[in-house]
C-alpha cells in the first residue's frame, strides 16, 4: 500500500496509526482521520517511511514537539502545516528536507525568523516552488530573507504585515523605507 486516506474515519486512535505506520513500511502518502487527534508522537513513527505527501492542515493539536520528528521525513516534496501550533521553533525541524517544493504554513504561528531559516534549509536553493505565509506575522523585514529562492514561482502574503511596496519579491526590489536600516 502506497497511499492511506482516513480523512473523518472513526474509531482508529493512537495505537491504530502506530500500528499502520510499523505495518505499512512503503506509505508515500497519509491523510490522518482526525483534526483533533494529538499527533505529536505519532509523526515519529511515521517520519521514517517513504512518505512524498504530508498535509497537516488545520490539525489544531500539532505543535512544535510533533514537527521536530519530520526532520526524518527526508523523501517530502509536499508539506503543509497550515493551522498548525507551528512556531518559529519548529521550522528549524525543517531545513534538512533536501526534496521539499510545497511548503504551506498559513495561519501558523511563524514570524520572520521562519523565512530566515527557511532561505538557510537545503530545500530553500534546490527546489521549493511554493510557500504560502498567508495570517502569519510575517513583515517586509521577513520578506527581504527570502531573496535568492531560485525556483520560489508561488509566494502567498495575504493577510500578513507585508506591504503593498514589497510585492516584487522575486525581483528583489522591496523599499527600503520599511525596514531598520
Amino acid at each position: 500500500m502506497i497511499e492511506l486516506i482516513l480523512i473523518e474515519t472513526v474509531g482508529i486512535g493512537q495505537f491504530g496509526l502506530k500500528w499502520m505506520a510499523k505495518e505499512f513500511k512503503s506509505l508515500n502518502l497519509i491523510n490522518f482521520p482526525n483534526r483533533e487527534e494529538e499527533l505529536d508522537d505519532i509523526l515519529q513513527d511515521f517520519s521514517e517511511l517513504p512518505l512524498i505527501k504530508m498535509d497537516l492542515t488545520g490539525f489544531i493539536n500539532v505543535t512544535d514537539s510533533g514537527i521536530m520528528h519530520l526532520a526524518g521525513a527526508k523523501s517530502l516534496t509536499f508539506l503543509s502545516l497550515s493551522g498548525t501550533k507551528l512556531t518559529d521553533v519548529g521550522i528549524s525541524a525543517l531545513k534538512g528536507l533536501r526534496d521539499l517544493t510545497h511548503l504551506s504554513l498559513n495561519k501558523t504561528r511563524i514570524k520572520n525568523a521562519s523565512l530566515s531559516t527557511i532561505r538557510k534549509s537545503t530545500f530553500s536553493n534546490r527546489k521549493l516552488k511554493y510557500l504560502d505565509v498567508r495570517y502569519t506575522r510575517v513583515t517586509d523585514k521577513g520578506v527581504k530573507e527570502l531573496r535568492g529562492l531560485p525556483h520560489l514561482s508561488f509566494l502567498n502574503l495575504d493577510f500578513t504585515q507585508v506591504s503593498l511596496s514589497c510585492r516584487n519579491i522575486l525581483a528583489e526590489v522591496c523599499d527600503d523605507e520599511y525596514y531598520d536600516v
